[in-house]
């Protein structure tokens, strides 16, 4: 173990920042060489002690570039040891349990409410330190303020090793904010119900305003057609139109046109054939009486089908001679004499050209000759 007193010197003197922002101390070189011959254990952590108010706390070393007989230490270190400038110090060597609980708490309300994420800044900050004891109050920079905050609590012990350790943190309320009984609370609690209740009472009340508000807003910005005054060409306005659905107006003026409509019938009336004759009005009222075999030809129905016979009338001639009516034949016997006739005609054609072509054939060695003695 080794013991020695030194003058303390504050970091912001020499402007050793890294010294100044976090919880590490600078040594002269005897002490490594005494630390190296007793067989300390690393990582190297120091009892700091005021000799004077019997105040203590730990930490670790940064370096062994300090002058001999001096220690360099932080200001916040020295603010809670309540030393001054070559104030007598006495460091002892430790060696520290891990930590695995530390409880925090701001001395001011700010922390809380101008840092967005306390816990992290704290993490940060804790990466400069080695050890952390009881009733230390750590100075944090961020964004040009400062804020301070105490050590409340450590487990398992006073002072504890923070390197290579996970350790539970908790945040106590600030020191500046007012602590509330259990009545108090209760009676906020209530507050607050009772509030909310209100706001949702007033909500549902002018949802419903909010809604008929919003439907006759909606009908009077609806576009409404043919309304409106207009300018006439002889300079003369027209009168204002109001009070007419789109729906009735339009029904309305479907009727009249149909009214004034003229009606039309379908070949009814009066006309002139080729030869000048009239031709008679036909109507509805003056229907002949027909027989009842022209109506089966001329208005068939959809089931039985029209009875058709071909040539069966009479006709004109060009010399305006009538022609007598011949008598009907039916489709199939028509059609049966006219193949027989037309296969008659094909055969007996056939037979006539076999025997042209028979007699036509050539014979060898039939026909009669002359020989050289003109002897047949």
């Amino acid at each position: 173990m080794m013991s020695q007193t030194y003058k303390c010197i504050p970091a912001s003197v020499i402007a050793r920042e890294d010294i100044d922002s976090g919880g590490k101390i600078s040594l002269p070189e005897s002490a490594l060489s005494q630390l190296i011959q007793l067989n300390v254990a690393t990582p190297y952590m120091f009892k700091i002690e005021n000799i004077k108010t019997k105040k203590f706390s730990h930490c670790g070393v940064l370096d062994f570039n300090s002058t001999e007989g001096t220690c360099i230490l932080p200001t916040w270190l020295m603010n809670t040891l309540e030393l001054t400038i070559r104030d007598p110090v006495r460091i002892v060597s430790r060696t520290l349990s891990p930590g695995k609980f530390i409880k925090f708490q701001p001395l001011t309300s700010d922390f809380t409410s101008k840092v967005t994420n306390p816990k992290v800044v704290l993490e940060r900050k804790l990466r400069n330190f080695a050890c952390l004891t009881q009733g230390d109050v750590i100075e944090i920079k961020y964004l040009k303020m400062v804020f301070y905050i105490s050590v409340l609590e450590t487990k398992p012990s006073q002072a504890i090793d923070i390197i290579r350790t996970d350790c539970n943190v908790e945040f106590a309320p600030p020191r500046d904010q007012k602590q509330l009984t259990k009545e108090q609370i209760e009676k906020e609690i209530k507050k607050m119900q009772k509030e909310s209740q209100k706001k949702v009472e007033l909500s549902e009340s002018t949802s419903e305003d909010d809604i008929s508000t919003s439907e006759e807003e909606k009908n009077k910005d609806k576009f409404k057609p043919f309304e409106g005054s207009g300018i006439r060409i002889d300079g003369k306005k027209t009168p204002i139109k109001k009070g007419i659905n789109n729906s009735e107006s339009s029904n309305s003026k479907k009727k009249t046109e149909e009214e004034t409509k003229p009606k039309l019938n379908i070949f009814e009336g009066s006309g002139q054939r080729i030869d000048g004759k009239t031709i008679k009005k036909k109507s509805k009222d003056n229907k002949v009486n027909k027989p009842a075999e022209e109506e089966t030809f001329k208005t068939p129905t959809k089931n039985k089908p029209r009875n058709f016979k071909p040539f069966s009338g009479g006709g004109n001639r060009i010399d305006n001679k009538r022609v007598k009516k011949r008598e009907l034949l039916s489709e199939s016997e028509s059609s049966e004499s006219e193949e027989e006739n037309n296969k008659k005609k094909s055969f007996g054609r056939s037979i006539k050209k076999e025997e042209k072509k028979e007699e036509k054939k050539f014979v060898p060695f039939s026909s009669t000759g002359n020989t050289l003695s003109s002897k047949k």
